[in-house]
């Protein structure tokens, strides 16, 4: 999945949700996210590894906010926010893994006039 595309330095709010394949919520027991660059040293930006998932909103969606040292197009163009998590189901067991991943692109508008 990508997040698409955000300017040098932006901030930018990332919504993650868990779901079965009923689209019910799943409630994980942990959560943790890290922020790497794209390229093959996956460098951790701004300290951002294995930082806990915030609590669920109502919406059953968890919110993270990337402020501008997170985004910075210095430090790179691109970027992978890793989401890992567990979690317990009934039917198949627990501390279920689940690991993802997304990708953003930062566009350096440090010249833009």
């Amino acid at each position: 999945m990508a997040l698409g595309d955000v300017n040098d330095k932006a901030g930018l709010v990332v919504k993650i949700g868990f779901f079965d394949d009923q689209g019910t919520p799943i409630t994980i027991t942990t959560g943790t996210w890290t922020l790497v660059t794209d390229d093959e040293a996956a460098t951790v930006i701004n300290s951002r590894e294995n930082v806990a998932l915030p609590t669920r909103n109502a919406d059953n969606y968890y919110y993270i906010g990337l402020t501008g040292a997170d985004t910075a197009f210095a430090d790179g163009p691109g970027r992978y926010l890793i989401i890992e998590a567990q979690y317990h189901n009934s039917l198949t067991g627990t501390d279920l893994d689940i690991i993802d991943f997304d990708t953003f692109t930062i566009t350096d508008v440090r010249h833009i006039t």
